[in-house]
């Protein structure tokens, strides 16, 4: 929260160091938490999932697409065909949830790995009758879905009132920079942020939402002060700098209060970008999407302890592997020092002491013949097993937070494609923001699309030092085909990926980095799009200058405000008009130009595209090295 002293405000960059926040994320094991992790502050490195249990959670997330699934779950002759798919040879399931065969002999799933999913799918299936959400990709954490949190109306009234952002001549649409004239900006928080050495911030008192563009211009100068003694990330320590991770630029979250009686959201400072009287329709909307993706925020945010389904393995080959018993070694006799010379099993050799287990010729076999042992399934536990854990945090915002509330930033963007443009090419993988935002949580609403192929958001984490201990010296290849992953690989597992059909709510933690996955025009002789609500929260435990602090800073909100006084009221509209390309033309603070604010974008996402390279090269660079303990 904001400290003050007589009625002052103190937040990061304004009378506080930006890197003035909690250090650890709990005060002791058992105590109160202080803020929830970050992807750049924290890395936080994951346990790791292995291969099956990868495959467990993909099964679990094409079931909870399918239509009625939470009846189908409990319906034996629909189950029984599931089982007759999924425990068959290994393939990966494709869009139509059928198996493509590959001709391997390991499965897909086991009856053991198949029966947990079926239990942990009609465990979720209660839980969604009422919650109407489910939890998919949750090992250590959790990425959330909802095809009912948000009503049809909400849906229709979104795409009503965004018509006044659409319809906009060609001039003034916002085209994204870089994106090849195919992504739409209707609200974007990289417009008019907050601009270090620029911005100006309320001392005391808070701008009112009804009347923000009458505090224009009011306020002291923040700055981007930074205690260099005071704390590091854990990108910095290694990378020596702390500059990339704050940069320049602060994206202007819009404060969010919660109805003491009806518990309903309220938003009471601007939307950056959004005018209070000409966008009025789309307060009120948004307000009821801050209400439906709550719930999908608790429980993500809600997740940070590892859940395996499945027991890890020894680390040590002789453990890990077997030998079909009827595949026999027949050492010859140079090497059988003493050993009768006949096939043995390799249950035979692993437990008597033979010296020819330990020639090259018999590790050639042992290599050419091996399969790595599927580690027993854990004991299923339920959603209200895991609930009454001592190390579960549950999280209710609103009646965590209901006191201060919480701080969103809004953004809305279309995706057009055509003829001419007919793919879109997928984005980078990265977290949202930069730290100073401290976004802990996304959720995106995917409200309209008209003829594109189906997309994916796809997941990934970094994986920390815990699985490099794993194995015994030199004997890693157990662990890197358990896990799926490489000596001398990047330390980072692609967990998989989500759907983002129409209609679909979905959260997850920002600890997860997050890719849009390529899609196209379904018909490519006809045009197609998709349209798209983000909403980052704010951690609610280290609040930031948010719309409240920062008065509208666009110099046409502020004209418009200041022609309706005299004198400026009875001047020649020329005249006006050169007063207000004087004070919103010269680079000398608010109110700022659209021009400026063009070239302040472009200097933001270079900022951000640097600080993204940067975090994506700290996790490749992090690679798995098993030679030495």
């Amino acid at each position: 929260m904001a400290s003050t002293a007589n009625n002052r405000i103190f937040l990061p960059g304004f009378g506080r160091a930006l890197n003035d926040y909690p250090y650890d994320l709990t005060q002791g094991p058992k105590g109160p938490r202080l803020r929830f992790p970050h992807a750049i502050e924290d890395e936080y490195p994951a346990q790791g999932v292995s291969v099956r249990e990868r495959r467990m959670m993909e099964f679990v997330n094409q079931i909870t697409d399918k239509p009625e699934w939470t009846r189908k779950v409990f319906d034996e002759e629909i189950v029984a065909k599931w089982r007759a798919e999924a425990v068959g040879y290994r393939g990966e399931l494709n869009e139509d949830d059928e198996l493509d065969e590959e001709g391997e002999d390991e499965k897909y799933l086991t009856e053991p790995t198949f029966s947990y999913c079926i239990q942990e799918l009609r465990d979720k299936a209660e839980y969604y009758k009422t919650a109407k959400l489910v939890s998919v990709w949750d090992c250590e954490l959790a990425v959330v879905k909802s095809d009912e949190a948000v009503a049809d109306y909400l849906q229709q009234a979104l795409r009503q009132a965004v018509r006044v952002l659409e319809d906009v001549p060609d001039h003034q649409k916002d085209w994204h920079p870089g994106s090849d004239g195919k992504v739409l900006d209707l609200l974007h928080p990289s417009l008019f942020p907050l601009i270090y050495g620029v911005s100006r911030a309320l001392p005391c008192g808070s701008v009112p939402l009804d009347r923000c563009t009458w505090f224009s211009c009011a306020g002291e100068v923040v700055s981007s002060s930074f205690d260099e003694n005071a704390r590091y990330t854990q990108v910095s320590r290694q990378r020596h700098s702390s500059l990339k991770e704050w940069g320049s630029f602060q994206w202007l979250p819009a404060e969010v209060r919660f109805d003491a009686d009806n518990g309903r959201a309220n938003i009471t400072s601007y939307v950056n970008n959004l005018h209070p009287q000409k966008h009025q329709a789309l307060y009120p909307i948004l307000e009821q999407f801050v209400d439906a993706v709550v719930p999908l925020w608790d429980e993500c945010l809600s997740w940070f302890r590892p859940r395996l389904r499945l027991e890890d393995i020894a680390g040590n080959e002789e453990e890990d592997y077997d030998v079909p018993a009827d595949i026999t070694y027949t050492p010859d006799e140079d090497e059988a020092e003493g050993a009768e010379i006949r096939p043995y099993t390799f249950a035979e050799v692993r437990g008597g002491d033979y010296d020819f287990k330990y020639s090259d010729s018999f590790q050639e076999w042992f290599e050419e013949n091996r399969f790595l042992k599927q580690t027993a399934v854990h004991e299923f536990r339920t959603r209200q097993e895991h609930i009454a854990h001592p190390d579960h945090r549950p999280v209710h915002l609103k009646r965590d937070f209901a006191a201060a509330g919480l701080q969103v930033i809004f953004k809305l963007a279309n995706i057009h494609l055509t003829p001419e443009k007919p793919e879109f090419e997928g984005g980078s993988w990265h977290v949202e923001g930069a730290l100073n935002e401290h976004i802990c949580a996304a959720a995106l609403y995917y409200y309209d699309e008209e003829n594109i192929t189906a997309s994916h958001l796809a997941f990934r984490q970094g994986m920390g030092d815990d699985v490099k201990s794993i194995p015994a010296q030199n004997e890693h290849s157990s662990t890197e085909e358990f896990y799926g992953v490489e000596q001398n690989g990047p330390a980072i597992q692609h967990l998989g990926s989500v759907l983002t059909r129409p209609g679909r709510l979905l959260a997850f933690p920002n600890v997860l980095q997050h890719q849009v996955q390529p899609f196209k025009l379904a018909d490519t002789t006809k045009p197609g799009h998709r349209k798209i609500l983000a909403l980052f929260l704010v951690d609610p435990h280290i609040r930031i200058l948010s719309t409240a602090n920062v008065a509208p800073q666009r110099v046409d909100w502020w004209a418009e405000q200041v022609r309706a006084l005299a004198p400026f009221n009875a001047l020649p509209v020329e005249i006006f008009s050169m007063i207000v390309d004087l004070v919103g033309g010269q680079g000398q603070g608010v109110p700022i130009s659209w021009e400026e604010a063009v070239a302040t974008r472009q200097a933001l996402m270079d900022q951000r595209g640097a600080l993204v390279e940067y975090v994506n090269d700290d996790m490749e660079e992090n690679t798995f090295c098993f030679c030495e303990h």
